[in-house]
């Protein structure tokens, strides 16, 4: 699970740096990394983002201390990471916003794929996933 929170990592930086872009477009330049991280954390335009940013933070608690994650934590884990990239909820601004950047953004489709083919299949049963690992 460890690679799979590097990569969403990787994934919410890159989402961070692609809407930076567009917040510089209209609002002016952000001073540096520390006023960035401050926008991110409280300023409506990023709030949307949230929902990753606590799913980051929840697996970083669980994995911390941890020695090695049981099956039923990946699967809750794998679950979570599932449920907030690929939302089905009508209305849901982070599923808007992202969709945009997948449209938008090949780097962040890439980046996205690779969450996604480390997260253990939700779609097979149990005993049909184990076989092929």
């Amino acid at each position: 699970m460890r690679d799979v929170r590097d990569h969403l990592l990787r994934l919410h930086k890159a989402i961070i740096v692609a809407e930076r872009t567009r917040y510089e477009a209209a609002n002016g330049p952000v001073a540096n990394e520390v006023a960035l991280f401050h926008l991110v954390s409280g300023d409506p335009f990023f709030a949307w983002l949230r929902p990753m940013t606590v799913l980051i933070v929840g697996i970083d608690e669980r994995l911390d201390g941890q020695d090695a994650v049981g099956d039923e934590d990946l699967k809750t884990m794998g679950a979570e990471v599932r449920s907030v990239l690929v939302s089905t909820e009508q209305g849901n601004e982070f599923r808007r916003n992202y969709q945009r950047l997948l449209q938008d953004e090949a780097h962040i489709v890439v980046d996205h794929g690779r969450v996604m083919r480390l997260l253990p299949d939700a779609s097979l049963p149990e005993e049909e996933s184990a076989s092929q690992g």
